[in-house]
């Protein structure tokens, strides 16, 4: 499915790269961290096609008695949450298109980013008070956002806080640190970057858009059409969807480790800026792109939930999981 190992490494590259361009308390957090209420005595109702218990993953003890290795200032192993969305799709409530769990672990110097689909249909306690028990992962966020007063920050905080708690009622996993982007300004620095050079395998079009295959230079609007097109449904083509991802994403790693384009990086801060929203200090920003760095290509792992996963179609166009299987795959990956 993935590719190319580098999919969404290289995003979160670059906007850790955009991060670092901005000047605050070195230590200090640059928005307020995830509340995700742990409660391992919570009991809630699982949906219509999931009837087997959870069982919780076993935890594996390391027999190691070496002092844990330390890279760029940290040992052991950190979680991030991120997220992205487009608002410019108008047919559809603009929830998180976007959800990946990046597992980094300084002392081996490897990276595993876990893709999971936003259309799984999840238990949300979340949402009880707008009387809604299951909904599509993405749309927690829509949700949550539009039911959120305050500004535009307050409100990516709570939805962001909303997907999170819902990844914890429903697998027992809760993130280190976030970070939240709305993928509209990821289409104008490409376009500030000059276009995308991509190959494109085969021809795709739907609703008016057409793509042939071949190499091609991309606008930032057409990067983003390309990753996003869906001509079926999320069964049938969310995971091609992954695919084309993939090759847009491999094309814009190219150009701005191009030090013609990477100059440019820092004039895109100011732009990105009110679109971001991320716990991350600026030390630990430092010293993730310092890791990112470090880390060799063969230890970069992208996985997913896939289909072996899914028993079905759900309401709402969503999938239906097997709970018990995502949530073992995604605490084994996720591990410490």
């Amino acid at each position: 499915m993935f590719k190319n190992k580098y999919f969404w490494l290289a995003l979160i590259f670059i906007l850790l790269a955009f991060l670092g361009g901005l000047t605050f308390a070195y230590l200090r957090p640059l928005a307020e961290p995830l509340n995700v209420v742990v409660n391992p005595t919570a009991t809630v109702s699982q949906p219509t096609l999931q009837t087997a218990a959870v069982v919780p993953a076993p935890v594996v003890q390391s027999t190691a008695t070496a002092t844990p290795l330390e890279n760029c200032g940290h040992t052991g192993v950190s979680t991030t949450l991120f997220l992205a969305r487009d608002i410019t799709q108008s047919n559809w409530p603009p929830g998180a298109d976007v959800i990946r769990f990046i597992r980094t672990d300084y002392s081996q110097k490897k990276v595993t980013i876990l893709a999971i689909p936003r259309d799984l249909w999840l238990i949300t306690p979340v949402l009880a008070d707008q009387n809604i028990d299951h909904s599509r992962l993405g749309l927690v966020f829509y949700r949550v956002e539009q039911d959120t007063l305050g500004d535009i920050k307050e409100k990516y905080l709570a939805a962001t806080n909303a997907l999170a708690q819902t990844l914890y009622d429903n697998f027992e996993v809760t993130p280190d640190n976030y970070i939240f982007f709305e993928m509209t300004y990821f289409a104008q620095a490409i376009d500030q970057l000059g276009g995308l050079n991509v190959f494109i395998p085969r021809d795709i079009s739907y609703a008016g858009n057409t793509f042939v295959s071949g190499s091609q230079n991309l606008t930032g609007e057409r990067a983003l059409m390309y990753s996003r097109l869906l001509p079926g449904n999320e069964l049938s083509e969310g995971w091609d969807r992954l695919d084309r991802q993939d090759i847009v994403l491999k094309a814009l790693r190219d150009k701005v480790l191009d030090p013609t384009y990477f100059l440019k990086i820092p004039g895109l801060v100011d732009k990105f800026w009110d679109n971001i929203l991320t716990d991350f200090s600026p030390a630990l920003i430092k010293d993730m792109i310092c890791m990112l760095k470090e880390v060799p290509s063969e230890n970069i792992s992208m996985v997913e939930v896939d289909r072996s996963m899914i028993t079905g179609p759900g309401p709402d166009s969503s999938m239906i999981p097997d709970v018990d299987m995502v949530k073992k795959f995604i605490q084994d990956t996720l591990a410490p």
